[in-house]
């Protein structure tokens, strides 16, 4: 599929935009948007299902962010692990049931 990101798995989309405003506007209904990685240089552009926000693997990646960068960051969530580590993170949420796998197209 034109556009398809082929090393992420279904779990999440990568958005390709380099403007914050056309993020928010190519992110799906039911998705938000995220800043993934070590560092500024190396961040991705990720959608992720809403849902999944709350489950405690990736609440533990958003508390150990905000613990780094602090409570009063503007703009998309920021999610300081590398993106791989990331992405296998969601894809073991799936994997163990926690979560239906939802129908996303990159």
């Amino acid at each position: 599929m034109k556009g398809r990101d082929k090393s992420s798995s279904n779990t999440c989309r990568r958005l390709r935009s380099t403007n914050e405003a056309k993020i928010e506007g190519s992110v799906r209904k039911g998705q938000v948007p995220v800043l993934v990685g070590t560092n500024n240089e190396t961040m991705e552009r990720l959608a992720i299902p809403i849902r999944l926000i709350n489950h405690p693997s990736l609440a533990h990646l958003l508390d150990e962010s905000a613990a780094e960068l602090g409570y009063n960051q503007q703009g998309l969530l920021r999610i300081l692990c590398d993106v791989e580590e990331f992405k296998e993170v969601l894809d073991r949420i799936y994997q163990c049931g926690c979560r239906s796998s939802p129908s996303m197209h990159m």
